[in-house]
């Protein structure tokens, strides 16, 4: 996660809707925005009708949507108002700077209540006291201890009770939570504020369970019948005549038994798939239809009460199976290896053109109003562009409320060079943030066509189900996340850094599953990277800082971006040491930027088809054993390759008492849909590629390049194809045929030096 705060954060990217549409995208005339109305989930948000819901006796909380004043929030996400929205998904949080913490809400009138419920974050609140404001003062209602604890992730929040401060009616135009005393940060997912004696005998219709739950991208809500229900049925209304070939829906238990998929052909329901079981995830294939409407008729299984579903889900896996249009725009635009710099509106520095041009980044990001740098692209015309914590400088708060222009005229004025506009940054998973992003990507498509929109998460903050269901709901053109990996409390033993590997396959999986999971038009994804000092004031390695950049490419990413390029005389930020003199960091990055830019032409036409890792060895005691292997990567065996026997590892360097360190392998094909101009930028007849991967690091001055260097040994047994070995010199960029040592018959060998981090991209050639 961005753990420096020092100015706002977030990312933004775009293109120019003048520029012609590019070449090559399977769009049968039609513009992008039609397109991306027929790929993904298509039912998502839109209308349903169901036959039965949940009942609940309604509870009128006082304090839903009242406006409050905190004393402390961590954040403009994470302010008092999301205590009170109403929203399982959205929390306030606070900060440890002060010993108490208050929340205050006002009631707008004198009000009655004798119950106050809170669900907090966790388990951090060891006591608490609720008041009262009456006759100018604040008084005691209730003192408590240990507050009960809540959910980490909205998908678990119905395994979980609220806390309960119950007392006698006490009557005040505000209320004050007071936190005492804490373990950790206090925050607060929901405080409600009620009067037991308004609450209604009759049961009212639940809206925790509407049938829209079943169709909001979140998994952690649901549609749900009453309990007496034996059969039920959910209808979709798409709006428009719709192609589809696939449901799935999933359900919190598996409640339902027997169920019929039915369409609606234009007067009556007619039955596409009759199930006769189901599981808690479901998944329907059959030959296209098309409708306006889709209907599923549920049967309760039996022996159990009620139906509950979690998503329902609906697609045409026959749309745009060539290329993804953030695929598109990078073959066009390019590898990216951006970076947060200021505007020339702050006054703090951004780089000069020399110190631009020697570290071969892309793209500024501009993160802060104006979101844009006149000085810098009058001083480098032609230079591309790309924005953060679009389209105002601030988390996301809602969706677009207008159909007009977001950019400014300064702005549009070199759309022709923006690259990519990333939305909010680090919002908790919620079906409001899905539903706005979805909103500001739609109109990004009509306003900007060609231009990159994504948002950004830190690792692990959205489980695989989530940020999957945001993919195929909010239809992001490429997935990226931040995670900071290094500082002086980093402990990687063998030099091996395996949260990395695995928290970039996350999104890797994801997003190679693209917007139906078919995998047939998967989309881009990459990460941040670390530009300032963390923890004791550590600097990455220049192996550590290869490793992340180097492993990004090695599994298929295509896009990097620097947090971030400021400078402090090397208080905190890494590329100025304290004489204000550009450091050795700098000249490390610059010479990392221009090796994988040597690469980009080819990674950005690629797909990952598969990695594989052999793992390394580090000292344990007065034993030698193997690095842990990464959870989500398998081992390399021969069987994943079609000439390689064996990969032999002999650490050169001396770092990590001279054993070996892990070696990443990835391997790709050309993706599908390319154009014979984007082709020709491939070599002809290649067949297979792959990169090889020294994932040895280390920390401190033993972490240099040439001090954790391995050599790596391919052994090969050509089964009589007639193929050559050919590499791209990450120095040059040129394309060279690898010298093969003939060891016998159709056996061979290859040396290849590579430093810490460092990585190599082969073909074979027919």
């Amino acid at each position: 996660m961005k753990k420096l705060i020092v100015f706002p954060l977030t990312l933004a990217f775009m293109l120019s809707p003048t520029m012609a549409l590019a070449e090559g995208i399977p769009t049968d005339g039609k513009s992008y925005a039609q397109i991306a109305d027929s790929l993904g989930n298509l039912a998502y948000n839109k209308t349903v009708v169901v036959s039965n819901v949940s009942k609940v006796v309604p509870r009128n909380n006082l304090a839903l949507h009242k406006p409050v004043v905190a004393s402390n929030i961590q954040g403009e996400k994470y302010s008092g108002e999301m205590a009170v929205d109403g929203d399982p998904g959205t929390r306030w949080a606070t900060t440890d700077a002060e010993m108490t913490h208050t929340l205050d809400i006002d009631l707008g009138s004198e009000t009655t209540f004798d119950r106050v419920e809170l669900m907090q974050f966790h388990d951090r609140v060891e006591s608490y006291k609720i008041q009262y404001w009456k006759d100018s003062a604040w008084h005691d209602a209730y003192s408590g201890g240990k507050v009960k604890a809540g959910y980490t992730n909205v998908t678990d929040k119905d395994q979980f009770q609220p806390e309960l401060a119950e007392f006698s009616p006490v009557t005040g135009s505000k209320v004050r939570v007071i936190i005492n005393a804490f373990k950790a940060e206090p925050s607060f997912w929901d405080i409600g504020v009620y009067n037991t004696a308004d609450i209604p005998a009759e049961p009212e219709t639940d809206p925790l369970y509407e049938g829209t739950k079943a169709v909001d991208a979140d998994l952690g809500s649901y549609w749900k019948t009453e309990d007496t229900i034996k059969s039920a049925t959910l209808d979709v209304d798409f709006g428009n005549r719709i192609t589809l070939n696939r449901v799935d829906f999933s359900q919190p238990t598996e409640k339902i038994g027997k169920y019929t998929i039915q369409y609606w052909n234009g007067s009556k329901w007619k039955a596409v798939f009759q199930g006769t079981s189901s599981s808690t995830k479901e998944k329907v294939e059959f030959k296209a239809v098309t409708s306006s409407k889709l209907r599923l008729q549920f049967d309760v299984r039996s022996g159990v009460s009620g139906i509950g579903l979690s998503e329902l889900e609906v697609y045409n896996t026959n749309t745009n199976p060539g290329l993804s249009r953030g695929q598109r725009v990078l073959i066009d635009k390019g590898l990216q290896q951006q970076a947060w710099i200021s505007t020339d509106q702050t006054g703090r520095y951004f780089p000069t053109v020399e110190e631009w041009k020697n570290i071969h980044f892309t793209a500024p990001t501009y993160y802060e109003a104006p979101m844009y740098n006149q000085t810098f692209h009058d001083t480098l015309p032609g230079s591309q562009w790309s924005l953060a914590k679009a389209p105002f400088a601030e988390h996301l708060v809602a969706a677009p409320t207008s159909q007009e222009h977001f950019l400014n005229e300064q702005q549009r004025a070199n759309l022709s060079n923006l690259v990519s506009m990333q939305f909010g940054d680090e919002e908790d998973f919620s079906a409001s943030v899905v539903k706005s992003l979805k909103g500001w990507f739609d109109l990004s498509r009509k306003l900007y066509p060609n231009v990159i929109v994504l948002s950004n998460q830190w690792a692990g903050q959205w489980n695989a189900e989530q940020l999957r269901a945001y993919t195929r709901a909010a239809k992001p053109d490429l997935l990226a996340y931040d995670y900071y990996y290094f500082d002086s409390n980093a402990q990687y033993p063998g030099g091996s850094v395996k949260a990395l590997y695995d928290h970039i396959n996350s999104y890797r999986t994801i997003a190679l599953e693209g917007y139906d999971g078919t995998g047939r038009s998967p989309i881009a994804f990459g990460q941040y990277t670390q530009g300032f000092k963390s923890g004791k004031d550590y600097i990455p390695s220049e192996s550590e800082l290869n490793i992340v950049s180097f492993a990004t490419w090695t599994m298929g990413g295509k896009w990097l971006n620097l947090f971030r390029w400021e400078k402090d005389n090397g208080n905190t930020f890494i590329f100025h040491d304290k004489d204000g003199s550009l450091s050795k960091t700098y000249d490390q990055f610059a010479e990392l930027a221009k090796q994988g830019n040597q690469f980009g032409d080819y990674l950005v036409r690629l797909n990952s088809k598969d990695v594989r890792i052999i793992p390394g060895e580090h000292a344990e005691g007065n034993s030698m054993v193997l690095n842990q292997k990464p959870e989500s990567i398998a081992l390399w065996e021969p069987s994943a390759d079609p000439y390689i026997q064996n990969i032999d590892v002999r650490n050169t360097g001396g770092a990590n008492l001279g054993h070996k360190g892990d070696v990443l392998i990835g391997y790709f094909d050309p993706l599908e849909g390319l154009t014979k101009k984007d082709l020709k930028a491939l070599p002809a007849n290649a067949t297979k590629y792959f990169m090889i991967m020294n994932g040895l690091t280390a920390g401190g001055d033993d972490g240099s390049s040439n001090h954790t260097k391995q050599e790596i040994t391919l052994s090969f047994d050509m089964k009589g194809k007639k193929e050559s070995l050919y590499r791209v010199n990450s120095l040059t960029g040129q394309v060279e045929k690898v010298k093969m040592t003939h060891v016998k018959g159709q056996q061979y060998k290859v040396d290849i030096a590579l430093g810490g981090g460092k990585a190599d991209l082969f073909f074979w050639k027919n």
